[in-house]
């Protein structure tokens, strides 16, 4: 084999080589990519298991998407339980906590359908939550504050954490003696 054909073979496998070297960077591109995604994933969910970070950021988001007209009162944290119905009434202030009147019943809603459900009473200011599953979850009632023709919703939330079924107390009892 004369040498320019040798070097013509080295030539050609140092292309395929420059090719292939080209290829792998691409994917080790799109794998980076793809890793820094899972890893904001992962870092979001995270977020989502740390109750105070949780509570803090779905705070955050309700202000940030809230239009400018409305308003959101009345936010609190409380603890319940999975095997508990619990009624809530949405009841409507001024700023010094003087009762009034909306225009109509409240819209209920609930943050999260697969932690806690709210059922109807005859009452439309008051409905039942019914917890699901635990974590945490936000109820709203929205109503118009505008008596007139016009509109203007205000929003009430209360935020929920929904504690897991855990033994809380028992009991140890003795059978019968047996002989040794």
């Amino acid at each position: 084999m004369s040498l320019r054909v040798e070097l013509d073979n080295r030539n050609a496998e140092l292309a395929v080589a420059d090719a292939e070297e080209a290829r792998l960077t691409r994917e080790l591109s799109e794998l980076r990519a793809w890793r820094k995604k899972v890893e904001a994933d992962k870092a979001d969910i995270l977020a989502q298991m740390s109750p105070r970070a949780s509570q803090a950021r779905r705070r955050a988001e309700r202000f940030k998407s809230a239009p400018r007209n409305q308003r959101i009162r009345n936010v609190a944290m409380t603890p319940i339980k999975l095997n508990f119905k619990y009624p809530l009434t949405a009841a409507f202030t001024t700023a010094d906590g003087t009762p009034v009147e909306v225009d109509g019943a409240p819209t209920w809603s609930v943050s999260d359908l697969s932690l806690a459900a709210t059922e109807p009473t005859d009452d439309p200011f008051t409905v039942k939550l019914a917890p699901i599953a635990s974590g945490e979850v936000s109820v709203f009632a929205v109503a118009d504050a505008d008596l007139g023709e016009g509109k203007r919703p205000i929003t009430l939330q209360a935020d929920f954490s929904i504690a897991p079924m855990e033994a809380e107390t028992g009991t140890i009892s003795v059978g019968d003696a047996e002989a040794r």
